[in-house]
């Protein structure tokens, strides 16, 4: 084996280690920020319709100018 494929195959292994170690960062930081986006979405909603923008009733925001 001449000294360039021994380089060759030496790179390869440090690509290949730095794949894994990449998926298993993209897999943890989905595995945190899913369950916090969630939340946070859950939370604007309960808010949104608490507060009455989801509400289908008709209210003083309603755009009725009639009355």
């Amino acid at each position: 084996m001449t000294l360039i494929e021994q380089r060759i195959s030496s790179l390869e292994q440090r690509v290949s280690r730095v794949e894994g170690q990449l998926s298993l960062f993209i897999k943890m930081f989905i595995a945190f920020n899913v369950p916090i986006l969630v939340g946070m979405i859950g939370i604007l909603l309960k808010n949104a319709y608490h507060n009455g923008y989801c509400r289908s009733e008709e209210g003083p925001d309603s755009g009725n100018m009639s009355g």
